[in-house]
Parts: structure tokens; C-alpha cells; sequence
């Protein structure tokens, strides 16, 4: 199950591992500006480094959904949330993804018992990561596969996992329903085309995901990059619209049996992105598509790197 996590882009194990035993999580070191603004009542996103996180008061504790890249950075997300909710302890954590950019930060919030929700495909692999020393405090690892409802008194949070692969192959977003607030991780970036260079997303199954997220009717849309946006649909369609645009343009060259040296500047030539998505992103898009994609248009997940020679194997006695 571990090879699970070591094999995501970006992620790796150590970096959703616990500190070592007696250690102390890093004290919030200001290391880059972040800024924090309310939703409406009780409910907060902010800025931590590069990375957008959010939480949301629920009455007799605090939903947090995703941590940041660094336990710096969550160090300063644990200490606005302690703020803004007057110290409300954290009894639920939405990890959108496992991207290292996203939920590194995670590591700042064990030893804990609350309640840590991620999409079924790694929430056995997730759940061995963050196994405690015994007698520490552990948390509850939950798998969501559809759909589930975390709710005390009246707040309501949606909890939804995309059908199959997207963004990457564990995908989860969020809904608040008192702040008509979505929060999708990195299936929608507001201004900018999305990263689609993971070695397990589908560009096909996302295009499903965005259509799930469309029917939420939500006000504003958080993800983990870049601004907040009011322009809902407008920025889900413009997603929409970019991975249906690779999509063709990867089937297609794909079928006339283009060289890959070839794929960067026909993208730039025939259908350029324009502002919406800088030309190295695109080309980086294009190339990791291509690469992937069948000559039906399916895009079949890229294998694992191979093991170097040795690597796996049981070291000898002397």
C-alpha cells in the first residue's frame, strides 16, 4: 500500500509521515506574506505560502480542507485558525489531493485524532502514513468513494470524489453549503489552464468531475492555487474548454503518428492557448498527454519508473 503514495507525482510518503518522537511540529515562521479572508460566517481561506487552505467553524470544532506544502506554512495556517475560532480544536481534514504542494503541510497537525478525509483509492495508504507511535493520538482515515456529508447543527459540508481518474487518480473536492463555497483542489485553477502533466490523471474522466462540480451552483470556487473566483461556471468552463482542446489536439496527432519533438511547437502553431495557459505549461501538458494517450483517445495511466537493479532487493548477511 505504500508504493500507493510513492508512486503519485509530487508525493511521496515522508512528506505525510509523523515527526520523530519527541520532536516538536516548527513554530509559524512568517517565511512568505499570506493573507486571510473571511467567507462569511464562520467560515475562512487564506494564503499560506503558495498554497490557498480553508477551514470552517462547525460548531463545537473546526473542518480544514488541505494543509499547504510546508509545515512552516501550516504552522501559520494551525495559528490563524486558532484565531479566527477562538481555539476550536481541528476535528476534520479534507485532503484534496496528496500533491506535495497541496498536504505536506499535514505533518504540522499530528500526532491528532480528528478525522481525515480522502478519496477510497488512498485511504489505506494515507491511513498507514499517519500511524502514530503507540499511545499517541491517531487519526480516523476516511475513504470517500461517491459522495458523503460531514454536518453538525445546521453547517453542512459536501464531500465528493470524481467517478474515476481526473486531476490525478484520488481526487476529493468540497462543498460548503452556507457559503455556497467550492473547494477543488487543482481541478480548476481560476485564471490559468490546469497542470495535466500527472501520470494518472485523465483528461476524460476530469471533464466528468467538472461536470459535478458545475451542478454544486456554488458562488465562489477556492483552489489551490491562485484567487478565489465569483466567476463559477465561467472558470469551470474554461477548463472545461482546455482539456477538451488537448484532448483533440493529442488524439489527433497521435493518429498521424507525429513525432513527440513535434507536438509543442504544433500546439503553439495550430490552436494556441494564448494567455489562459502559458506556452511552456501547454507544451508540458501536450508532451505528458501524448505520451499517454491511445489512438481511441483514452489515456491510460504511464507505468511506474522501473526499480533500479538491486534496489529492491534484501540487503546480504555477512
Amino acid at each position: 500500500m505504500k508504493k500507493l503514495i510513492l508512486a503519485l507525482t509530487l508525493s511521496a510518503l515522508p512528506a505525510l509521515s509523523q515527526a520523530p518522537a519527541g520532536s516538536k511540529a516548527a513554530k509559524p515562521v512568517e517565511i512568505q506574506p499570506f493573507e486571510v479572508a473571511a467567507l462569511g460566517k464562520g467560515g475562512w481561506f487564506g494564503r499560506f505560502g503558495m498554497t490557498n487552505c480553508s477551514w470552517i467553524d462547525m460548531g463545537d470544532g473546526v473542518l480544514v480542507i488541505d494543509t499547504g506544502a510546508t509545515v512552516n506554512d501550516a504552522a501559520n495556517l494551525a495559528a490563524q485558525i486558532r484565531e479566527t475560532t477562538k481555539g476550536k480544536p481541528i476535528k476534520w481534514l479534507v485532503l484534496t489531493h496528496l500533491h506535495s504542494d497541496s498536504n505536506t503541510g499535514v505533518q504540522a497537525f499530528l500526532p491528532t485524532d480528528a478525522t481525515v478525509f480522502v478519496n477510497a483509492k488512498v485511504a489505506a495508504s494515507v491511513a498507514m502514513a499517519l500511524k502514530g507511535k503507540e499511545g499517541q493520538k491517531l487519526p480516523t482515515v476516511v475513504g470517500v468513494s461517491d459522495k458523503i456529508v460531514v454536518g453538525v447543527g445546521t453547517r453542512v459540508v459536501h464531500l465528493g470524489a470524481p467517478a474515476g481518474a481526473a486531476h490525478t487518480d484520488h481526487d476529493l473536492y468540497a462543498f460548503s453549503v452556507d457559503h455556497r463555497a467550492l473547494f477543488v483542489g487543482d481541478l480548476v485553477t481560476p485564471g490559468r489552464c490546469p497542470m495535466a502533466s500527472d501520470a494518472t490523471n485523465d483528461p476524460r474522466g476530469w471533464l466528468e468531475a467538472l461536470d459535478r462540480l458545475d451542478a454544486a451552483n456554488a458562488a465562489v470556487v477556492i483552489a489551490s492555487r491562485g484567487p478565489e473566483s465569483r466567476l463559477v461556471q465561467g472558470e469551470i468552463g474554461d477548463t472545461r474548454s482546455y482539456l477538451t482542446r488537448l484532448v483533440k489536439l493529442v488524439t489527433e496527432y497521435k493518429n498521424r503518428k507525429l513525432p513527440e519533438a513535434q507536438v509543442g511547437a504544433e500546439l503553439a502553431k495550430l490552436d494556441p492557448a494564448g494567455k489562459y495557459c502559458p506556452t511552456q505549461l501547454d507544451n508540458i501538458n501536450g508532451l505528458a498527454l501524448f505520451r499517454r494517450v491511445t489512438p481511441d483517445g483514452k489515456f491510460p495511466p504511464a507505468p511506474p519508473p522501473p526499480v533500479a537493479p538491486g534496489a529492491a532487493s534484501a540487503p546480504k548477511k555477512k
